[in-house]
């Protein structure tokens, strides 16, 4: 299937706000000789709509690299139900910890997670240069986000 992954794949970062270089899937062969990398296809009638990847370290489980049919996830949720399956997978192996990745947090929260704080720290050692991005780097803002509290407080 290795086509196909690398179409589903591409069809993500097509739409992500983010992106880089175009990662080739075919290093998935080499992963899966690792122990501790999985790959799960998603299939509809034997047709390969999307695939989840997950890295097994230590008392945490990774979502890593995802692919899926964009418009098919609009009807069938195809990506949520990785998401799910990931947290199914982090409990049986009973891991302290599931990092959903670039996972949107409006999403994430769904499934009951919770925001950690994190910080980006950008220092120019040229004051010339300095003045000049100093407006810029303080004009980023965190997206707001709506945080999701699925589960009732006991």
């Amino acid at each position: 299937y290795k086509n196909e992954i690398q179409s589903l794949f591409n069809q993500v970062v097509k739409q992500s706000k983010f992106s880089g270089p175009i990662f080739n899937t075919n290093a998935f062969a080499e992963f899966i000789e690792h122990e501790g990398f999985k790959i799960y296809g998603y299939f509809i009638q034997n047709k390969l709509v999307g695939f989840s990847s997950e890295i097994d370290q230590d008392d945490v489980l990774y979502s890593y690299y995802v692919g899926f049919d964009k418009e098919l996830n609009l009807s069938c949720s195809i990506y949520g139900r990785m998401l799910l399956e990931t947290i199914r997978n982090a409990i049986s192996l009973k891991k302290k910890k599931v990092v959903l990745g670039r996972t949107a947090n409006e999403f994430k929260s769904n499934f009951g997670a919770e925001p950690k704080q994190s910080y980006v720290y950008v220092r120019i050692n040229n004051r010339i240069l300095n003045y000049i991005f100093r407006p810029i780097f303080n004009s980023f803002k965190n997206p707001i986000w709506t945080q999701r509290r699925p589960f009732k407080k006991s």
